[in-house]
């Protein structure tokens, strides 16, 4: 084992980068959401999770949002919900 190095492989893309935010609107299956660090405003028709319940989806709580087009960040999934 001594001298393996390791190797990342090669069909992760790095620009699949999580991004955080907090719900505005939410109307199930899609939510509107304010993503730190995006200057163009609140995203809208953001897909959620079947895993998340729509009782959690509440106007205030933070979301992680996998975003898979940086260009585009309603071309996202809302994976995650929590409390500041």
């Amino acid at each position: 084992m001594e001298g393996l190095k390791f190797q990342e492989p090669k069909h992760i893309d790095r620009r699949l980068i999580p991004r955080w935010g907090t719900i505005v609107s939410f109307t199930s299956p899609l939510a509107t959401v304010t993503l730190k660090g995006f200057n163009k405003g609140e995203v809208a028709n953001i897909p959620v999770s079947t895993a998340i319940p729509d009782s959690e989806m509440t106007v205030g709580r933070n979301v992680q949002v996998q975003v898979f087009n940086p260009s585009d960040p309603s071309d996202g999934l809302i994976v995650g919900v929590y409390d500041a």
